[in-house]
C-alpha cells in the first residue's frame, strides 16, 4: 500500500480506486491468514513493520525514478553489506550474539543470504525497473502466503476455514489488481499518439 501511494508523488502515477481496493482486499486476506483469535498487537513490532514497509516502498520508488547503477548485483550486494553492518551493531548493543554455530545454522544462514536475500533483491529490483513499483508491490502479499503453505507442507499444520478464505481473498485481490493494471495499460495505449502523429508534431 505504501508503494502504491508513494508512486503518486514520486512518479506521478495516481492510483485508481480499483487499485486501492485490490491492495486493501489483499491486506485483509493476509490478516485473515496470519492473525489468530487470541493474537495481540505489539506497538514496537507494528511500528517496526510499518517503518520497514515504508523504507522498502520509498527505496523502490526512488530507484524507478532515478534509475539504478549499471550492475543490479552490485546494488543488491551493497544493500546486504549495509544491512548486515546495521544488524551487527544492533546485535552487539542487545548482546544477542550466538556462542556457537552448528552445521544446520550455517546451512540456514547460507540459504537466507544467497536465495532469500541476494536472489530476492536482484529479482525485486529487476521487476521494479521493468513493470514499475505500483505494479510489483502487490506481489509482496504472497510472502506470508508462502510461509503459510510451507508451514502446512513441512509441519503438517491444517489451515482453518478462515485462513483458507483468506488465501482465496489474497489470490483474488492479486488477479483483480492485474486486471486493473492491464485495463489501465490498454487505455493508455489507446490514448497515446501514434508514430504518424508524433512525426507530424515534430514537423
Amino acid at each position: 500500500l505504501f508503494m502504491v501511494l508513494l508512486a503518486w508523488p514520486l512518479l506521478g502515477a495516481k492510483p485508481s480506486v480499483s487499485k486501492l481496493v485490490a491492495v486493501g482486499l489483499g491486506a485483509v486476506g493476509v490478516a485473515m491468514v496470519v492473525l489468530k483469535g487470541g493474537a495481540s498487537l505489539d506497538l514496537i513490532g507494528v511500528l517496526a513493520a510499518l517503518g520497514g514497509a515504508f523504507a522498502v516502498a520509498l527505496g523502490g520508488g526512488l530507484i524507478h525514478k532515478w534509475g539504478r547503477p549499471a550492475s543490479i548485483v552490485s546494488l543488491a550486494a551493497w544493500q546486504m553489506i549495509i544491512g548486515g553492518v546495521e544488524l551487527s551493531v544492533v546485535a552487539l548493543a542487545l548482546g544477542d550474539i550466538p556462542t556457537s554455530l552448528t552445521g544446520v545454522n550455517v546451512l540456514g544462514l547460507t540459504i537466507v543470504a544467497l536465495f532469500l536475500t541476494a536472489l530476492a533483491f536482484v529479482l525485486w529490483f529487476t521487476a521494479i525497473e521493468g513493470a514499475g513499483p505500483a505494479a510489483v508491490a502487490p506481489l509482496m502479499l504472497l510472502t506470508p502466503l508462502t510461509a503459510f503453505v510451507l508451514d502446512g507442507l513441512v509441519r503438517g499444520v491444517i489451515p482453518s476455514p478462515l485462513q483458507s478464505v483468506g488465501v482465496a481473498v489474497v489470490i483474488g485481490s492479486l488477479l483483480y489488481g492485474q486486471h486493473v493494471d492491464r485495463r489501465a495499460f490498454r487505455v493508455a495505449q489507446h490514448h497515446a499518439p501514434s508514430a504518424r502523429q508524433l512525426a507530424q508534431r515534430a514537423e
